[in-house]
């Protein structure tokens, strides 16, 4: 029943989301439009982990947050928002929007929040994009949680599957080395610089100061029918062969 709900509710928040784009651009509204609708099935995942560890009330920070579906649908579902990211203006009018919006680059400079300010961050597919101090932004992260509140987290899997196979036919995992580089000539943005395991994760953030590190895989993605089941079959038993990490780690209390 949950699920439904929370299907309903990121279902409805994609809808308004694309709506306030095409007032702006169609040129963004049809990248949101792609990003959400690839995304779409994960962020049910996300939304449901998430909201079952928050309290009524609970203040979340959605780091990385654009095009901002998710930070719509925290909002819709009671919970107090920041979205951030590293140029959000340039992505919509924050006037638009019903929750806070701060300009946030999340790759080794100091946040602009208070310590202990949230009882949630969400950090959904950006950890792969770090390339600077990937140490500093964690531990940034660690400084503005609440005791007990915690960070949660997805990446890819550097041992999925479909990972691996990508590897195997292309012969590499990422896109364009160049061409990465270029976008952080050009716009301070990065593809996937690093890729990691379900492992590395689970040793990484305890050394960064968290407790209670839970860290496991899924399958996230929407595909079509024959594929979804095909996965999920070669994947029930070789669960480091799934396609994200998702890592849950609290600050002590």
């Amino acid at each position: 029943m949950l699920t439904d709900k929370i299907q309903k509710v990121v279902a409805t928040a994609a809808d308004q989301t694309i709506k306030l784009y095409e007032s702006t651009s169609r040129a963004k509204a049809d990248t949101a439009r792609q990003y959400i609708s690839t995304h779409a099935a994960r962020y049910v995942h996300d939304i449901r982990e998430v909201t079952g560890r928050l309290k009524p009330g609970d203040h979340v920070l959605d780091l990385g947050a654009a095009p901002f579906c998710t930070s719509l649908v925290f909002h819709e579902l009671g919970f107090r928002v920041t979205a951030a990211d590293f140029r959000p203006y340039d992505w919509i009018d924050p006037r638009h929007l019903p929750f806070a919006v701060a300009q946030v680059d999340c790759d080794g400079a100091k946040f602009p929040f208070e310590d202990q300010s949230f009882s949630a961050v969400v950090l959904t597919e950006v950890f792969e994009h770090l390339h600077v101090n990937l140490n500093f932004t964690i531990k940034e992260i660690l400084r503005i949680l609440k005791p007990s509140g915690f960070l949660y987290m997805t990446t890819p899997n550097l041992t999925g599957v479909r990972s691996l196979l990508r590897l195997y036919r292309r012969g590499k995992l990422t896109g364009d080395v160049y061409e990465t580089w270029r976008g952080a000539e050009e716009g301070g943005c990065l593809g996937h610089v690093r890729e990691y395991t379900a492992r590395e994760i689970g040793e990484y953030l305890p050394k960064c100061g968290f407790s209670d590190v839970e860290v496991f895989t899924r399958n996230v993605y929407r595909k079509q029918w024959l594929e979804t089941n095909f996965w999920k079959l070669a994947t029930l038993l070789f669960r480091q062969g799934r396609e994200t990490i998702v890592a849950v780690a609290r600050r002590a209390a």
